[in-house]
């Protein structure tokens, strides 16, 4: 009866703060401001510090009652018979035997050029990686415990960034949030955070683990900033009737010259993809061939069409699906619902259902087959000008790195001289969680683009590297040798997109959307 009183009083402890700390962030939603109003008056709460000193006391208490159940559990030991106690320490002996032998170095797999050399510097992809406990047990278990970064306070990043909102030549909205003010420092090499947003709500630049990167980025020496796709994060509601998809990379040229402008000319670019961030990051790579010094991809589908066909290959792939596909459905919803019908909305049970039913037409795709064709990026990446590296996980359950679905390392690096990749055994979707409790993979990528701003002083890879691209035959894709049920879409050559400021600049907490979604 105690235990189930205390999880109680915690949960609605946690309630508490969520609520207060987003009447703290100014809601939108009428209904929920006037309850936060209600329970502030109650709880005689002024200011987001008395918001944050809850949490502290919260924090506080729950690691009271975990260090009470480990005394629980120390006494229950204690009064096993014998044999209980042999048998249970065999099993960690066991485990931590399991443990050891599944902490691998990564997988390198990469071609001599600058990329490899670049990867000579960086110590932690030729290291070991000792997952955490619990992401040791499977990719599935490793992509869960991923929720527990998601929070905006979760990884003790209480910044409040730079939040600047862009308008685009068909009328949608973008935004960027700035670690550090770009007027107000020296700093000239820019690192662009994409998120990936096909969980829907919770990737932007609110999501704690995608603040975690900026925080380490900025401590790197880097001017930190993610972008905020149409609909998502702190772009607001959607102001045009195309909302976010694999698309997004066609808008990104307006955005980065934007960046550059603010910069100034000594401005460096370093971009970042993650998840379906890291697809769309490549598309735009391949296609618009941009004056970019390194970029990296974690855990990004090589081929769309793979990565839906493994989530419809089995029993629990396709419920796993049908949950990634319950955020989706709420972001619509929440985004405004500039396209789609509500009743194909609401009884899609996959990606591949909201696809079809929100981003093909408003894109101007006939399906999502001619969708994914037309965004899949890695295919074409033989004419790529930067060093990228690509990291993920053989134990992926979202997109396929291993299996029949997989497209090999190997296959990927044979397109470009510039391409490296780097797998670890474990690591799940994104988590890549060391023992530590750390993102491994926010440091590879720290460390790859600290390497590479040393390895290339200027804005350009250099003469001789240079001469050897102008030199250097593209490689072939890998879909040229792959039969065609239809012919190609025919798309006319887009023009570069232009992005106008929408307001100034300034410092702006999370919004509500992002906060809850988080929590």
């Amino acid at each position: 009866m105690r235990s189930v009183r205390a999880w109680c009083l915690d949960a609605a402890s946690k309630g508490v703060v969520i609520v207060v700390i987003a009447r703290a962030l100014q809601p939108r939603i009428n209904l929920v401001a006037q309850l936060m109003l209600c329970l502030e008056r109650t709880l005689r709460l002024r200011s987001r510090h008395d918001a944050l000193m809850v949490l502290a006391r919260a924090d506080n208490a729950l690691r009271a009652k975990v260090s009470e159940m480990v005394r629980s559990i120390k006494d229950h030991f204690a009064k096993l018979p014998q044999s209980a106690k042999w048998a249970a320490g065999g099993a960690c002996v066991g485990y931590l035997g399991a443990y050891v032998a599944l902490a691998r170095r990564p997988k390198l797999t990469s071609r001599k050029g600058v990329t490899e050399d670049i990867l000579a510097n960086c110590d932690i992809v030729r290291r070991r990686y000792w997952p955490h406990p619990v992401t040791a047990l499977n990719g599935a278990s490793a992509t869960l415990q991923l929720g527990s970064r998601m929070p905006y306070a979760g990884c003790g990043v209480l910044t409040a960034p730079y939040v600047e909102r862009l308008q685009l030549d068909d009328g949608g909205t973008v935004a960027l949030s700035w670690w550090r003010c770009p007027h107000q420092t020296s700093r000239s090499d820019v690192a662009v955070v994409f998120p990936g947003f096909h969980t829907g709500l919770n990737n932007s630049s609110e999501t704690g683990f995608v603040r975690s990167l900026l925080a380490q980025l900025d401590g790197a020496g880097f001017l930190a900033v993610a972008y905020d796709y149409r609909g998502a994060g702190a772009s607001g509601v959607l102001t045009s009737t195309k909302p976010y998809s694999a698309d997004a990379w066609r808008d990104f040229d307006g955005v980065l010259e934007h960046i550059r402008k603010e910069v100034g000319p000594k401005c460096r670019l370093f971009l970042v993809g993650q998840s379906l961030g890291g697809a769309i990051l490549a598309k735009y790579l391949s296609s618009r061939n941009p004056r970019v010094t390194a970029a990296c991809t974690v855990s990004s589908p090589r081929s769309f069409a793979a990565s839906s066909a493994q989530m419809r290959s089995g029993p629990l792939a396709r419920l796993q699906n049908f949950a990634i596909a319950i955020p989706l459905k709420v972001s619509w919803f929440l985004s405004g619902r500039k396209s789609g019908r509500k009743r194909d909305v609401l009884f899609a049970r996959s990606i591949y259902d909201i696809e079809a039913a929100v981003i093909c037409k408003p894109w101007g795709h006939a399906n999502p087959e001619a969708y994914y064709e037309a965004n899949d990026g890695f295919a074409d990446l033989g004419r790529l000008s930067c060093p990228l590296l690509c990291v993920q996980s053989s134990d992926d359950n979202v997109v396929p790195f291993c299996g029949k679905y997989a497209i090999s390392d190997a296959t990927l690096v044979n397109l470009s001289p510039f391409i490296a990749c780097c797998t670890t055994l474990l690591g799940g979707h994104l988590s890549f969680l060391d023992w530590r409790g750390r993102s491994w993979a926010d440091r590879a990528v720290v460390e790859f683009f600290a390497a590479a701003a040393k390895r290339l002083p200027s804005s350009q890879i250099g003469e001789e590297e240079t001469r050897k691209r102008t030199k250097m035959r593209r490689s072939p894709s890998w879909r040229e040798a792959a039969p065609r049920a239809s012919p190609p879409e025919k798309r006319p050559p887009a023009k570069p997109a232009a992005a106008t400021p929408v307001s100034e600049r300034r410092r702006a907490l999370p919004s509500v959307k992002g906060v809850l979604a988080g929590m």
